[in-house]
């Protein structure tokens, strides 16, 4: 699980931005409400306020705008619905409950996991592990990333959106996934994307994470 976070950490980080607005100077753009109120108006434009600050700043508004909406879409074409049916993890960012943003991988060792019952849906029967970071993150009306990556062919596809319902235990005591609601949908380029396998390890499904949390670094780190 670690392994795969940090093979995956540089091609997440676009997600982040989406979700925190990293490239907003102004720190009142972390606010949940001015998130939602700028993210998901597609109406004028499909960049938020902080991305547009930054473009206007590069003096590329008017270039980025020619040809973005082209492709940033509020809804999956069906190819990516099909793509994100097929994956056996999707890097996911969004934030905590003390809204840091973080990002982890929901997996699952059944097949086809994940689903699209419509082009503005995707359902994910997967949550994150105990002890990992948004283990108590993913609410309903959360902002969410998600990357959809094959190693083997170097596609990737990207969707931002907001949790439509958090699945309620079953009988089992399983807890069985999230509705998420398309906000943006698009795809990237293979560029940096190594070819790699991916090989699961079903004896580590639901398993507590591995990581221990600190208000400061170990000895051991700090080396």
């Amino acid at each position: 699980f670690i392994i795969m976070v940090l093979m995956t950490y540089q091609n997440s980080l676009f997600i982040i931005s989406s979700v925190c607005f990293i490239r907003r100077i102004n720190s009142e753009l972390f606010s949940r409400q001015l998130f939602r109120s700028n993210f998901f108006n597609m109406s004028n434009s499909v960049f938020h306020e902080g991305e547009l600050s930054v473009q206007s700043r590069m003096g590329v508004v008017e270039d980025v705008g020619s040809y973005a909406p082209s492709f940033i879409r509020n809804h999956m074409p069906d190819q990516h619905r099909l793509f994100f049916s097929q994956q056996p993890f999707l890097v996911t960012a969004a934030r905590d409950t003390s809204m840091r943003p973080w990002v982890t991988l929901l997996s699952n060792v059944k097949p086809n996991f994940v689903t699209s019952p419509n082009n503005t849906t995707l359902q994910v029967n997967a949550m994150p592990s105990k002890g990992d970071a948004l283990q108590n993150s993913l609410q309903e009306g959360d902002d969410v990333g998600l990357l959809g990556i094959q190693f083997a062919t170097r596609r990737r596809n990207r969707m931002n959106g907001r949790v439509s319902q958090r699945s309620s235990d079953n009988a089992k005591g399983e807890k069985l996934g999230l509705k998420i609601s398309v906000g943006q949908s698009f795809g990237n380029c293979p560029q940096y994307i190594h070819e790699r396998e991916w090989h699961p390890r079903p004896e580590l499904e639901n398993k507590e994470s591995f990581g221990n949390r600190s208000t400061q670094l170990s000895s051991e780190q700090k080396k």
